[in-house]
């Protein structure tokens, strides 16, 4: 068996593009798209120069840890911008303390960023799964009668594409977090101290005033244990 790996780059497409320098994406995730792309090249160069251990090396398993730790990467990204416009948007309004803690993205949050990120790799998978079928397939002809390694370099050709596919639904479900997230954090900014203490304390000292008006007043009975105060303040006043 002799295996010749070509070049997964043009496979990868988009993937592997030059950062966008016009960029208007509200979290951007360019840099670790490269550093996708950049591992996966890297993983299809360590089985090129592995020769016929390269399925061992090229693996749905190896590709697919790849793949979610780029995932868990993009969430822990959204999570901490999510954080510090949080934050910003705290210290404009004099928001609680308590209650941003309560606000900010806890561990469940997190899980559940990193499922709807992590929603476009469906199809990913099932890919992985054929290339690993090709990959146990490999030294015996299929029923369609074709050299196995040939059907084991077009799995590893067609992967590579599905990956691109799966980077931009990636792309598209980043976007749809962006009104989740601008909600909580317009909220946040948009918070009042309300009113009705102020109103409360005001209500509260005006009553005190006026009683103490009357009571000084001789309008109302001095009660007993005010007797010795107001006989002070009178005798000075």
């Amino acid at each position: 068996m002799t295996l010749s790996i070509p070049e997964i780059g043009p496979s990868l497409g988009g993937l592997a593009a030059p950062p966008a320098t016009d960029s208007r994406e509200w979290i951007p995730v360019d840099d670790l798209r490269l550093a996708l792309a950049s591992r996966l090249i890297a993983l299809a160069g360590s089985a090129r120069i592995g020769g016929d251990d390269a399925p061992n090396l090229l693996t749905a398993e190896a590709w697919s840890a790849a793949w979610h730790e780029s995932v868990a990467a993009v969430a822990e990204r959204v999570a901490k911008t999510v954080d510090r416009k949080l934050q910003q948007a705290a210290e404009a309004s004099r928001y609680p303390r308590r209650r941003l803690t309560q606000a900010l993205v806890n561990p469940a949050d997190l899980r559940a960023i990193t499922a709807r990120l992590g929603e476009g790799g469906m199809g990913l998978q099932s890919s992985l799964e054929e290339l690993d079928r090709a990959r146990v397939a490999l030294g015996a002809p299929d029923r369609a009668g074709r050299d196995p390694v040939d059907a084991w370099i077009e799995r590893v050709a067609a992967t590579a594409r599905r990956q691109e596919s799966a980077w931009r639904e990636l792309e598209l479900a980043l976007r749809r977090e962006q009104p989740i997230w601008t909600r909580e954090i317009e909220m946040v900014r948009n918070w009042r101290r309300p009113r009705w203490p102020l109103w409360l304390g005001m209500a509260g000292i005006y009553a005190a005033a006026i009683w103490a008006g009357l009571l000084l007043g001789g309008y109302i009975p001095v009660p007993a244990v005010l007797t010795a105060p107001v006989a002070w303040f009178w005798d000075r006043f």
